[in-house]
């Protein structure tokens, strides 16, 4: 690979671990318990259908949702053009840290402590090097 197209690579798979790991928080966020108590008196199946609706109804998970899924189709574009055994463990991997960092500055949760911190710059620069490796 020439170094412009490993830069490429490389950017295309923070890209999709930022799209699914910044939105992670999010959706986690914004999905939560949504039932009355008299809902949850009604049976499982129209539980089940009221919390879809209430979803569909919340623009926030909305807009993380459609965020996050543009990462997916980033994802299988990557699937179809790199290694599996690259693009699979780079994409989730990246996709953790974004995630750590995500609910550490948009959520106001704890900072990530600094093994974390470590391990995530290994896993950045494991990515890196296993793209290097990599015959054209």
């Amino acid at each position: 690979m020439s170094p412009t197209a490993d830069g490429q690579t490389f950017l295309s798979f923070l890209l999709v671990g930022f799209l699914w790991g910044a939105t992670t928080p999010f959706l986690k966020e914004a999905s939560g318990d949504s039932l009355s108590k008299e809902e949850l008196k009604l049976p499982k199946w129209r539980q089940i259908v009221i919390s879809l609706w209430h979803l569909l109804l919340r623009w926030k998970f909305l807009l993380a949702y459609g965020i996050n899924q543009a990462g997916s189709i980033g994802y299988y574009y990557l699937l179809g053009s790199h290694d599996l055994s690259v693009a699979v463990p780079a994409a989730n991997s990246l996709s953790f840290g974004f995630t750590a960092l995500t609910e550490a500055l948009c959520l106001n949760r704890t900072l990530p402590d600094k093994y974390t911190v470590i391990g995530s710059g290994l896993i950045l620069f494991g990515v890196f090097l296993c793209m290097k490796g990599q015959p054209s």
